[in-house]
């Protein structure tokens, strides 16, 4: 996995990019990084809730792309939200400014099967990419790319 950070993305190139996931991945997911109950919440703050017909599992973790945490109890555990990625479930993303307006800073992840092509740590206002995966997007839209030193 060749990994880039990638700066500068909002309103018009977010949404280039959300086109080019949907063309890409299969699967994306969101996640509430700290929940604080056991249950999940009746009432889904959005995107969740408009998300939730395209809804294929929900788990909690502690660890998922770019991010692990210490939980000293199962009631601190993340909630992590898998969608099935389309047209319409995207078109739904491309009501907010950037990846980084969820509700809740919630991270999001995009796989093609089973293989992370992007992921956010929304409270550093992080995005990476695994550019194997982006062939000459960059080169077409202004942004800063950053290789990850892993």
């Amino acid at each position: 996995m060749t990994e880039y950070y990638v700066f500068g993305i909002e309103n018009t190139k977010y949404k280039l990019m959300l086109d080019r996931l949907c063309n890409l991945s299969d699967i994306f997911c969101l996640v509430e990084p700290i929940a604080d109950t056991r249950d999940f919440p009746d009432e889904l703050p959005e995107p969740k809730g408009e998300l939730e017909k395209f809804l294929i599992e929900r788990k909690r973790t502690c660890v998922w792309p770019g991010t692990k945490i210490k939980v000293r109890s199962k009631d601190k555990e993340a909630i992590q939200h898998f969608y099935k990625c389309s047209k319409a479930s995207i078109d739904i993303l491309k009501k907010y400014l950037d990846f980084f307006h969820y509700e809740d800073q919630m991270d999001i992840a995009f796989f093609a099967k089973e293989k992370c092509v992007l992921y956010t740590i929304s409270h550093e206002e992080v995005i990476v990419v695994d550019i194997k995966y982006w062939n000459d997007f960059f080169e077409k839209i202004e942004c800063r790319l950053i290789k990850k030193n892993l």
